[in-house]
């Protein structure tokens, strides 16, 4: 595994998952484009990528945008958003700007943003009530939250089941619960939404049972492929474990029997009232 440049990641900030990202945005970014049409996204607006990492979904949104309005990629990680802020001068795109910021605890814009976009981020807070009050905040009157976010992610199982996967599984939440945060965070999104008088105009969850040949079976494959060495970093795997779950994992990848149930997921507009 590379090395980790934001110890407080518990993911890491590194190359290999730098890739990971980027495999992830292609695979889930079909879902990102339905929900930004279904939340009324147009060019001229304000948005905010919130937890934007290196920034894949930013240079979607600012390619929305047609070139107007403002998209602000707010992440707590200056090594992603460098790389957000390279790629976006590569991609000739003047709309994006980049804001090293902490959700919990602060520095968003007041009252500025049409739409704040957020992905697999939430799961991460550490204080769920005040990062959503600085979202809130940033909201105009009669803006959008659109998130996308885990709802339960112990329906993650291998059929048949494979007791080394049901332990990595484990692993990753606990060391999610470790550094403060929800890998179910979607179960508390919609009372602690209109709890702050957002209306819910769209929820829908999502699940997806796969089996190797399916273009989705690469996501969490490229997350068995860094996932238990950063657990073994962290402390939460001995090598041995991290071994045996590569090597079940790639027995299952290459079985034609083998299925894949995914995280049960969570996509929600909430609208702050005008």
């Amino acid at each position: 595994m590379g090395k980790t440049t934001d110890g407080d990641y518990v993911l890491g900030v590194n190359p290999e998952e730098l890739a990971r990202l980027g495999l992830q945005h292609v695979i889930w970014r079909s879902r990102a484009l339905e929900l930004w049409r279904k939340a009324g996204l147009s060019p001229g607006m304000n948005v905010i990528d919130c937890g934007a990492g290196p920034g894949f979904a930013t240079m979607d949104l600012a390619e929305w945008m047609a070139g107007a309005g403002a998209v602000i990629a707010l992440d707590r990680s200056p090594d992603y958003l460098r790389h957000a802020g390279a790629e976006a001068a590569r991609r000739g795109f003047s709309n994006i700007s980049t804001l090293i910021a902490d959700a919990v605890e602060g520095g968003f814009p007041e009252d500025w943003a049409d739409v704040i976009w957020c992905r697999w981020m939430l799961i991460f807070v550490s204080d769920l009530d005040r990062a959503l009050d600085r979202m809130v905040g940033a909201l105009k009157p009669g803006g959008k939250l659109v998130l996308q976010e885990y709802l339960d992610y112990s329906t993650w199982r291998l059929m048949p089941r494979v007791d080394s996967f049901e332990l990595f599984r484990n692993k990753v939440m606990e060391s999610w619960h470790q550094f403060g945060g929800d890998p179910s965070v979607g179960l508390r999104l919609p009372a602690a939404l209109e709890a702050r008088g957002l209306v819910i105009r769209h929820v829908e969850p999502t699940l997806f049972v796969i089996r190797p040949d399916d273009p989705m079976w690469r996501w969490p494959g490229s997350f068995e492929a860094t996932g238990p060495d950063r657990l073994v970093e962290l402390g939460l795997l001995n090598p041995g474990d991290a071994a045996q779950i590569r090597e079940d994992w790639a027995k299952a990848s290459a079985s034609r029997f083998a299925r894949m149930v995914t995280p049960t997921q969570i996509e929600i507009i909430a609208q702050k009232p005008i």
